[in-house]
């Protein structure tokens, strides 16, 4: 049998220990859980479910490792990862299906954000028309790029087949150049609809409504040798074509020939 007690305040030596009961006003720098299950940490009135108030402790240099929630000095409310790792640093993780570690991670390694798009351990995508996993990195500089986080080794693979694919088809395409609306950023490239109007639509991403979204740039350089393949096949055949076509001039010239001198006796 178990029954609830309202608990004023309990003290230990300076600092405060305190859960809020029923007559709780206000009490400055402390540990507060009211009767609603909020949680306050320096305000006796917390609003949400946690709520840190304060704090000014400024920069965190030098700090242990964790989890710091708080205002810096400047009255702005932050969190902060801590840890002291270069190689695997601090991380969040992102899902939507409870079955999956993460479908989506943002951590810093050796200085560089990195953005996954799924757990590289598990082979589930997510819902929508990706075709392998991808992460985003953002160096300290501000640049962004677009890597490959799935395995090369056939190792790591089954089902392996050549792709077939309509690749002369990438040679129609025409480069773009467009602003975005949302920023104003000038910029060019393909344009999805058209990648996909192409027939190419293994270098598409689409939305959960099936519109074409995005394009899969690092299948560009795959399917550009493809069709640089094809290109130097009709080199050759023409190569051959011209060999050949030069043989016979050469032979009816040679017959010309005979025929002149012959002619000439």
């Amino acid at each position: 049998m178990t029954k609830n007690f309202p608990i004023s305040a309990v003290s230990f030596a300076a600092a405060a220990l305190l859960f809020a009961g029923p007559a709780l006003a206000q009490i400055a720098g402390a540990l507060v859980i009211d009767q609603t299950g909020n949680v306050g940490i320096n305000t006796a009135t917390p609003q949400t479910v946690l709520q840190i108030q304060g704090g000014g402790a400024g920069a965190l240099a030098g700090s242990n490792n964790g989890i710091f929630l708080d205002e810096d000095s400047g009255g702005h409310p932050r969190i902060e990862l801590r840890a002291n790792s270069t190689a695997l640093g601090p991380y969040i993780d992102f899902t939507t299906d409870l079955s999956k570690d993460y479908q989506g991670r943002i951590m810093l390694q050796n200085g560089v954000m990195t953005f996954y798009g799924a757990p590289l351990a598990n082979p589930a995508m997510p819902t929508g028309k990706w075709k392998d996993w991808e992460y985003a990195m953002v160096s300290t500089d501000g640049s962004f790029t677009i890597a490959q986080a799935a395995h090369s080794s056939l190792r790591y693979k089954k089902d392996v087949k050549p792709l077939v694919d309509n690749y002369r088809a990438l040679l129609s395409l025409q480069i773009k150049s467009f602003t975005y609306k949302d920023s104003g950023d000038q910029a060019y490239g393909f344009i999805a609809e058209e990648v996909h109007d192409a027939g190419l639509t293994n270098l598409v991403n689409y939305d959960k409504g099936g519109r074409p979204d995005s394009i899969l740039h690092r299948g560009l350089p795959f399917y550009l040798l493809e069709a640089m393949k094809l290109l130097n096949q009709d080199i050759e055949t023409l190569q051959k074509e011209g060999k050949a076509l030069r043989d016979t001039v050469a032979k009816q010239q040679q017959m010309i020939d005979g025929l002149v001198k012959a002619a000439s006796h």
